[in-house]
């Protein structure tokens, strides 16, 4: 799987287990480390552009999920890579969308 989304929640899952695992005072699997890193991300790409997933070509989507990786769900990017990012899929997201695009991009 290369979807950017689907990857970063997966990676964010086990990091998240591991920190719990680690206040609870349970060992988890030194697997999971070994998983987190072997899973795939796509980056921002030479014009700051995150693709969804791997040879996305651009076409219309109903909402961003590079977005939605941003915020909420938090993924670090420096503040341009954010601003190209939501000004690139502004313009893919259709009209029939859901419509918490808009307000997303307001954060």
């Amino acid at each position: 799987n290369d979807h950017f989304l689907t990857n970063y929640c997966v990676k964010r899952l086990f990091e998240f287990a591991s920190e719990a695992g680690a206040l609870l005072g349970i060992a988890t699997p030194a697997r999971w480390d070994a998983v987190r890193e072997g899973i795939f991300q796509q980056v921002p790409g030479t014009t700051g552009i995150i693709p969804e997933y791997r040879n996305y070509t651009e076409h219309g989507i109903k909402q961003s999920d590079v977005i939605l990786a941003l915020y909420p769900i938090g993924y670090a990017a420096d503040e341009e890579i954010v601003r190209r990012n939501i000004g690139f899929y502004r313009d893919k997201q259709m009209y029939n969308g859901p419509p918490m695009s808009t307000q997303i991009e307001c954060c």
